[in-house]
Order: C-alpha cells, then structure tokens, then sequence
C-alpha cells in the first residue's frame, strides 16, 4: 500500500520489492510493529501474525481472487488459504442471519 510505502526508506529500503522484514526471529519483527502501532494509535496486540492474517482477509474481502492471495502469502498450498476464505463466509453468513431477528 501506498501509506506502507512510506516506511520504506525508514527500514533502509530503495526498491518497492525488497523485503520489509528480512529477520527470522518474530520477536524483532513484532517489537517493530508494536512500535508502528503506538504511532499509529492502535491499541490492540499487533504481531507479524495478526498483520499478515488481517492483510490475507482483507484482500479477501475485497474479492482479490485466492490464487493471488495465496501468491502474496507464499502459500504452496491454496488449501491454507482456504483458512483465510473461511472467514469471509462465516462473516458472509453472520451478515444474512442478522437479517433474520428483523423478519422472525
């Protein structure tokens, strides 16, 4: 995204492609996202995990297809991006069951 762009020459980064995080250890990447979070005003536990779990269900969401998502995320397998889709739908269905306390 165009506001993660941003962060690219903080991290030391030219090119639009090189890695944000380029660290094995996920306790780095999360005290650097804790950090971002605070700036942000986001009051909630952010962690690589989250982050990348948010990205791949908003992408979603917005009916990216699940190949390209899958493509993002580095899965091998489109069967662990079917994780994600299943979010969507129990959303998707939460949604039309609230219709059903206005008819019933």
């Amino acid at each position: 995204s165009r506001e993660a762009m941003k962060f690219l020459p903080e991290r030391g980064l030219a090119d639009r492609d090189d890695l944000v995080f380029k660290f094995q250890s996920g306790g780095y990447i999360n005290s650097v996202l804790k950090t971002w979070a605070k700036s942000a005003g986001i009051n909630k536990k952010v962690t690589f995990h989250v982050a990348r779990h948010t990205n791949a269900t908003l992408l979603l969401s917005l009916e990216v297809p699940i190949e390209t998502v899958s493509k993002i995320l580095g899965h091998s397998d489109i069967k662990t991006t079917q994780i994600y889709a299943k979010v969507i739908d129990k959303s998707k269905r939460d949604a039309v069951n609230k219709l059903d306390g206005l008819t019933g």
